[in-house]
């Protein structure tokens, strides 16, 4: 009896588990959303150490966006290539152009 219960829940969290991941999807727009708020931020008199945080979010947000493509998460793949764009275009922002 309790080898049934403990398999019964096993398969329940699992169930949920794979029920709450395909829950949590997105857009290119809402990635893209997140980009222009760190753009925002990424003011010439910032220091380095903030330039630094701000690049690392970009990174943290073309990570996750990476991440729900590969899971077929996204809801628009075919814009992947517009966000890593505005991706680059943020991080020339942040630094400057290189010279």
């Amino acid at each position: 009896m309790i080898i049934a219960l403990y398999i019964a829940a096993a398969k329940g969290l699992k169930s949920w588990r794979q029920r709450h991941a395909q829950e949590q999807t997105g857009t290119i727009g809402d990635f893209l959303t997140q980009v222009l708020a760190v753009e925002a931020e990424a003011l010439p008199s910032r220091s380095g150490a903030d330039r630094i945080a701000l690049d690392q979010r970009l990174s943290d947000i073309k990570q996750t966006a990476i991440e729900w493509h590969v899971n077929g998460r996204l809801e628009d793949p075919e814009n992947l290539h517009a966000l890593l764009v505005s991706l680059a275009d943020a991080r020339t922002r942040i630094w400057g152009p290189i010279s």
